[in-house]
């Protein structure tokens, strides 16, 4: 574990030096891409033997000790490094100005700002002249914001502590970091499992890179997510029903969790009732800034859900079978995408539903089941970006699965679609490397599977 440690912490330092050489105007040819890409699975390496060290778990103070301290320096040595590759935070800077000015950040885009249309307000425009290279270098800027209103209020927060600055919105990621540790470890302490199981959050160093470098927003989310599961596995449904609702307005994936905080109280249809009341009175309310917006065709909502699409494995082939199905009934591709992910999204509710058919009495199961409702939602999710694996990370720390810890590993190699694009061979990316990245996860998936129904044999 000591060498393991050190090692983690050498590579991050590593990740440091290199990432003076990415910026954002240097073209993607000239970028070290590919040294990047090795660092971090060496890093994953690291990752995945630590993981199985200390897999027969325990709570010896020291090992812990060392856990958090490792985790400590890693973060810190990743908050000053410069952003590598990933530039998502330039929206969120701008979102939280407007919004710390007073203003909707739903009700216009970047580009109009840029523009400074007739229909935009002086002071909005204004914003945009001292933001600097911010507002300019928004991705998508003719698409109004996607991120909800809990989102807004952090990227807001941010502003306020020092506008337009990138060390401060990583600090306060790293408030809501430690908040899902200590979560996580309340929720070790319940299901009666070894706190050195922390380890899979604290360590990874996919959710170090892409928070503490590429300040992606996904770990706010985290511990509204999880504090929701711990609150409902506490008998306390309604509480966890509002934070779920905090949470959803955060990111919406969580949603998926809802039925699994209604399952706890499945007994008590009053509690039911008022648990999803809340909820959607909470949800409703935190999404009325984006009803008054609109929901049009300038909605980065509308656009997210029609037309994203990115480094999906199973989606793409769930979408090759739906298109060749619809052709068969009616030529043409007009209706693919909707039917794509109506489908999807049916078996997603059919697969949750399932899961949580039956109260089950082991602490840990309902860990695992969280684990295979969100695992389910990124595996079917059209972008399978590695900054939304961080979904999973936390149920994983309760119910650490090999598979999804060597997925959480072999993710690193979607940054290779920054070295296709800097050849100009993008399409290469496409072909073969979702390949790599998933055929290693199915066939861990196939062994596990194949391990389980032995051990089930054996017992009968």
């Amino acid at each position: 574990m000591v060498c393991s440690g050190i090692a983690l912490v050498a590579l991050h330092l590593a990740l440091v030096c290199i990432s003076r050489e990415f910026w954002y105007d240097r073209p993607l040819s000239e970028q070290p891409v590919l040294l990047l890409v090795a660092l971090q699975l060496a890093a994953g390496a690291v990752f995945l033997i630590s993981a199985w060290l200390i897999r027969r778990g325990t709570d010896s103070f020291s090992v812990l000790g060392w856990i958090l301290l490792v985790g400590v320096v890693i973060r810190a040595t990743m908050i000053g490094s410069s952003p590598m590759l990933e530039y998502d935070y330039y929206r969120y800077l701008w979102d939280g100005a407007v919004l710390a000015h007073g203003m909707n950040p739903f009700a216009h885009s970047p580009q109009d700002v840029i523009e400074c249309a007739p229909s935009i307000p002086p002071e909005l425009c204004k914003l945009g002249r001292d933001s600097g290279n911010v507002l300019a270098r928004i991705s998508f800027p003719s698409l109004r914001t996607i991120y909800p209103f809990t989102a807004q209020l952090v990227f807001g927060l941010s502003h306020l502590i020092s506008p337009w600055s990138t060390g401060a919105w990583k600090v306060t990621l790293a408030v809501f970091d430690i908040a899902a540790l200590g979560i996580l470890l309340c929720a070790l302490s319940d299901a009666r499992l070894a706190r050195s199981a922390i380890l899979v959050y604290w360590w990874n160093p996919l959710l170090v890179l892409t928070t503490y470098n590429a300040g992606h927003l996904d770990v706010i989310t985290l511990p509204l997510a999880v504090g929701a599961v711990l609150l409902a596995l506490r008998q306390r449904p309604v509480s966890a029903s509002v934070v779920l609702a905090f949470a959803v307005c955060t990111k919406l994936w969580p949603i998926m969790l809802f039925p699994l905080i209604l399952r706890s109280a499945w007994d008590r249809p009053r509690t039911v009732a008022a648990s999803s009341i809340l909820f959607f009175l909470t949800a409703g309310i935190l999404m009325i800034p984006i009803y008054l917006a609109g929901i049009d065709e300038g909605s980065g909502f509308v656009a997210y859900a029609r037309h994203w699409e990115m480094n999906a494995g199973l989606y793409r082939l769930l979408a090759e079978a739906v298109a060749y199905t619809v052709d068969l009934l009616s030529p043409g591709e007009a209706y693919v995408g909707t039917t794509v992910r109506w489908t999807v999204a049916t078996v997603l509710a059919l697969w949750t539903l399932w899961l949580c058919r039956m109260n089950p009495g082991d602490p840990s199961k309902p860990w695992d089941r969280a684990l295979l409702i969100v695992a389910a939602g990124f595996l079917l999710s059209p972008t399978q970006f590695p900054w939304y694996y961080l979904w999973v990370i936390p149920f994983l720390v309760l119910s650490p699965r090999p598979s999804l810890l060597l997925l959480n590993c072999t993710l690193f190699l979607y940054y290779l679609v920054y070295y296709f694009r800097g050849i100009g061979e993008p399409e290469l990316f496409d072909r073969y490397i979702p390949l790599l990245e998933y055929v290693p996860f199915w066939a861990v998936v196939a062994w596990e599977i194949l391990r389980s129904r032995r051990a089930l044999h054996a017992r009968e």
